[in-house]
């Protein structure tokens, strides 16, 4: 298979050469699965294993390949090979884990990223800016894609377009029906050869049945939605990338919950209009909560500004700041069991003599 294909350009081939790994294969990892990894070469399909060498270097998950990674592999025999390092990335999806301060990566490399979402009580607002934030984070272009477009009538559809497009300026948003078959035609045309796109969004608003009829067969089984819920039976279980003739496609499965990065630069590109405002304020440091003078504040009350936008912003910056503080507590933290390891062991050599 050629490489370009799958996704490889003169970006990666540099990384490879300032990374010193022109003696090995290149390959990308298609599936991820508990450390557990498939890969795909010029040369085919193979398992793979990392190094102990990269495994023990390791300081976080974020270290560790992902599916949309490239990484320098070396073939042990037909169907099996070693993954010996992964070359630098150009953008990356991640999010702080659900049980501890972490960070999560969902996939790398890509090009664009689709919030999905369904017209029925899955769309939020809030949930999109979230979604925003982690894709801008990790410099991927965001889209918004909405689906299941069947369950609402005309009026109320184009209301929730209209609310978008007003909402995220300068947004790509797309919208089709898997069930009436609406809307893939458009899409598939915006679709770019040698382009990686991900597919985001909670369990059952229809990402799989999109990639299945993207691809022309049904690479996970869906079942039709229970008639409870309007959503769809199967639910993802692990991330997959899928090379179709003109372009790359990857699966992932859905978030219950969306997990910021401690990194600002993502929200403040999530939200334009309050950056562009705050540089407005009288004061350099304005809290916009009870400034004289407060750009912020003025333009909720103009009505230039929607106050839903403002404090879910502030709820965001909440949680960065805290995880932020956290991660900080728990460095301060490791330091000083640092510095008690080595005065217990100087005093133990001292008892020695």
């Amino acid at each position: 298979m050629n490489l370009a294909t799958l996704g490889y350009n003169e970006f990666f081939g540099q990384q490879k050469t300032a990374q010193h790994l022109e003696t090995f294969q290149m390959a990308r990892v298609i599936i991820e699965n508990k450390e557990r990894y498939v890969v795909l070469s010029a040369n085919g399909e193979f398992e793979a294993q990392i190094t102990g060498k990269l495994r023990f270097t390791a300081n976080s998950k974020m270290d560790f390949p992902a599916v949309g990674d490239w990484v320098a592999i070396t073939e042990t025999d037909s169907n099996q090979a070693i993954i010996h390092e992964i070359i630098n990335r150009k953008s990356y999806l991640a999010r702080k884990m659900v049980d501890s301060n972490d960070l999560q990566l969902i996939a790398a490399n890509i090009d664009v990223a689709f919030i999905t979402t369904s017209v029925d009580r899955d769309f939020n607002l809030n949930r999109i800016d979230r979604y925003l934030a982690i894709i801008n984070t990790g410099k991927v272009q965001p889209a918004i894609l909405l689906t299941k477009t069947d369950l609402a009538n005309e009026t109320d559809l184009k209301s929730h377009i209209e609310l978008l497009e007003k909402q995220y300026t300068g947004i790509s948003i797309y919208s089709l029906s898997s069930l009436e078959n609406t809307g893939f035609e458009p899409f598939a045309k915006i679709l770019e050869k040698g382009k990686t796109y991900c597919f985001l969004g909670s369990s059952g608003v229809g990402k799989s049945t999109i990639i299945n009829k993207l691809i022309g067969y049904n690479l996970q089984e869906t079942n039709e939605l229970s008639t409870t819920t309007n959503k769809g039976k199967h639910t993802t279980t692990r991330r997959e990338l899928i090379v179709k003739e003109n372009y790359i496609l990857i699966d992932t499965p859905g978030m219950r919950e969306i997990g910021l990065t401690t990194d600002q630069e993502g929200i403040d590109t999530t939200f334009p209009e309050i950056m562009a405002l705050a540089g407005q304020c009288k004061f350099q440091n304005c809290t916009h909560t009870s400034e004289k003078g407060c750009a912020v504040i003025a333009a909720i009350k103009n009505n230039e500004l929607n106050e839903r936008t403002f404090e879910n912003y502030k709820k965001l910056e909440r949680e960065r700041t805290r995880l932020e503080a956290s991660i900080e507590e728990k460095r301060k933290t490791d330091r000083q069991f640092g510095k008690m390891c080595k005065q217990i062991m100087s005093e133990k050599k001292k008892s020695k003599y």
